[in-house]
């Protein structure tokens, strides 16, 4: 049976919006069939602007301003009818929070025996093996 992993990427600005993604991973661990991983942090990316305060007398004052986004990762695995149903669903479920950006990668790994046979090989005998009369005809 195939497996299929969905990896959902969540970032916004807010650390309260987070507790909001914190409950939507709690509630899918209640999900039967779902193996729920996260809400795993990961880096946070800073952006930093310095503006002029005045722009004559006071050349040499300046502000600084931060924007730190916030990112989580939440990984799901389950087989294929399950999961397609998270996925129909999952745009209501973030639809409350538009404040965070969501990327959505879905991975769907098949058993390998659907591609390969492990069967045993035979080994070769000398019988299989075809002896070629390797002679220059030619010559003669």
């Amino acid at each position: 049976m195939a497996r299929r992993l969905i990896d959902i990427s969540v970032a916004g600005y807010d650390k309260r919006t987070f507790t909001a993604v914190e409950r939507l991973a709690a509630s899918l661990k209640l999900i039967d069939g779902l193996n729920v991983m996260g809400p795993n942090p990961l880096p946070k990316q800073y952006r930093k602007w310095t503006v002029n305060r005045s722009p004559f007398v006071d050349k040499k004052s300046r502000e600084t301003f931060e924007l730190v986004t916030i990112k989580r990762l939440i990984k799901i695995e389950g087989d294929v009818p399950t999961t397609n149903k998270f996925l129909k669903a999952l745009p209501d479920l973030l639809a409350p929070y538009p404040e965070l950006g969501t990327r959505v990668n879905v991975h769907t790994f098949s058993p390998i025996t659907r591609y390969y046979s492990f069967q045993p090989v035979k080994k070769a005998t000398p019988e299989d093996i075809l002896v070629l009369d390797v002679t220059n005809k030619k010559g003669k």
